[in-house]
């Protein structure tokens, strides 16, 4: 089990308001918890952007290298993270940024907007694994709310 938890953006320290909403990372496998702080990101969470919201678009063959998981927030492009299977027993922590508006190469004709990515960390896994993915929204210190895709 991956999950996401989204703290909500607020004043850290004296630095002053931060726009910016923490992220750790849980990896559970059975009764193995391993947390990743990852570092904070700014913007909304649209349903259409989140993995979690596009399940079946895209399900997870057990061992089948590729994109399993994706956190995207959105404000003046896209910056979050991706976990991708590396191999049978490894998955990769990615961060990303993609650029937003004009994307045009120089000759002018559409082009995919810049992606750039960061490999942050290994998470090491069982053979062949499957992984399922969830989104908590952390709304205070004794609550929590699952991420809903829509009504």
């Amino acid at each position: 089990m991956l999950t996401w938890y989204v703290r909500p953006p607020g004043d850290h320290g004296e630095s002053g308001a931060d726009e910016r909403h923490p992220i750790d990372l849980v990896a559970k496998i059975g009764v193995v918890e391993r947390t990743i702080s990852l570092p904070a990101k700014a913007g909304a969470l649209f349903p259409s952007d989140q993995s979690v919201c596009r399940v079946a678009a895209r399900p997870d063959d057990a061992g089948a290298t590729g994109l399993l998981a994706e956190l995207t927030f959105s404000a003046g492009g896209q910056s979050g993270y991706i976990i991708d299977r590396e191999s049978p027993t490894e998955l990769a922590v990615v961060e990303l940024v993609r650029a937003d508006g004009d994307c045009r190469n120089d000759g002018g004709s559409d082009r995919s907007c810049v992606r750039e990515t960061k490999r942050l960390g290994i998470i090491p896994i069982p053979r062949d694994l499957s992984v399922v993915e969830q989104v908590v929204l952390v709304e205070g210190p004794t609550r929590e709310s699952r991420y809903r895709c829509g009504d």
